[in-house]
């Protein structure tokens, strides 16, 4: 298989020798008997890993983020697992070039009982089996790839959220960033106009794993009552050819923060449109928004006393009021964050949200 789009023959070699280093490094840290499956997602397990070109050299950009099964279910050695999985990401990081990232280990038996989740789906529709059964993951749910459940939708927004604050948190500093914080901000602008046309095929019922087909999709749709929908469009196009062929490179006459208010301006209004057509609410304002019991109630559990703990455990022992203490940590981030990327929250906020995201993100 490849692992790019239309990267050189070298690069997929390199890519191939990468993985085989990573694999030979785990299996000598925990043998063979305690790993069932090492499996490679993301863009390069999906065959749309990014070609980053560096004075005519073709390298890799994307993490390798390796999903790991294991036969047992015992707590304590899924534990010691991570951690030998961690020294072999500091083993291996400087000779891939690149982060290396290895996922919880997750039992054989717990595959079929994993709920739709987006990371899931995406994972079963396109990987690259490192080492282990080459169908391994046949045990996973078979996931409605067009049509995820909106509550995904509003984690993705979510997520790429996070990373805008994060841009904008660096950019507030008002001194000159390093090469590596313009990085971060241009890849987080990319991310989160990714997630706007992203969101739209969800509310269609016609998203589908492959940046390819999505970028298709997006240009073939109409957008009707889409808000700047051919902004949106181009703003799509562009992030799917970062995603391809990343550039660190500034839109002709555009400071990088006139071009970071422009997204967020855009990333905000797709997003209230989004959460308007997923909660069936098509007069709703973040003000309102920000008012409802509830912006997830399918994260409402059984016990309330869940999400009591889940917040206990982020917010060092300290309670929130009582009209958010039986609330999902995910719920109270989506109640903050439109405020903060207007620049209107309040200014505690903004460490609570990253600390209920780190956590439940």
């Amino acid at each position: 298989m490849r692992f790019t789009v239309d990267g050189s023959e070298a690069l997929e070699s390199r890519i191939a020798r990468d993985l085989d280093g990573v694999r030979e490094a785990a299996l000598s840290a925990v043998g063979a008997e305690n790993l069932s499956a090492l499996i490679l997602g993301g863009g390069y397990g999906r065959g749309e890993g990014g070609v980053y070109v560096v004075d005519g050299e073709e390298r890799v950009y994307n993490d390798y983020d390796f999903f790991v099964v294991v036969p047992y279910s015992s707590r304590k050695r899924r534990k010691w697992l991570a951690e030998q999985l961690l020294a072999v990401k500091a083993a291996v990081e400087p000779d891939c070039g690149i982060h290396v990232d290895f996922g919880p280990p997750m039992p054989c038996m717990d595959l079929p009982k994993q709920p739709y989740e987006l990371m899931f789906m995406e994972l079963k529709a396109g990987h690259h089996v490192v080492h282990g059964p080459k169908d391994i993951l046949a045990a996973l749910p078979d996931y409605d790839q067009a049509h995820p459940p909106l509550e995904e939708g509003a984690r993705l927004f979510m997520n790429r959220g996070i990373g805008l604050l994060m841009a904008d948190m660096l950019l507030r500093e008002d001194r000159a960033l390093r090469q590596d914080e313009h990085e971060f901000v241009i890849r987080n602008m990319y991310k989160a106009l990714m997630a706007l046309g992203d969101g739209i095929l969800f509310i269609m019922g016609n998203y589908d794993p492959s940046y390819a087909i999505r970028r298709e999709r997006i240009r073939a749709a109409t957008l009707t009552g889409v808000p700047e929908s051919e902004k949106l469009k181009a703003a799509y196009e562009g992030a799917l050819e970062f995603k391809f062929r990343p550039s660190h490179d500034l839109p002709d006459g555009q400071s990088l923060q006139q071009w970071y208010d422009e997204t967020a301006v855009l990333f905000d209004a797709v997003f209230l449109w989004y959460e308007q057509q997923r909660l069936a609410l098509p007069d709703l304002n973040w003000a309102a928004y920000e008012a409802l019991s509830t912006r997830l109630p399918i994260l409402r559990p059984k016990s309330p006393m869940k999400n009591v703990y889940r917040n206990l455990r982020t917010t060092a022992g300290m309670l929130p009021s009582f009209g958010e203490c039986f609330l999902h940590p995910r719920d109270r981030i989506l109640k903050r964050l439109p405020a903060l990327l207007s620049r209107v929250g309040k200014k505690e906020d903004e460490a609570l949200v990253l600390r209920l995201w780190e956590s439940f993100g």
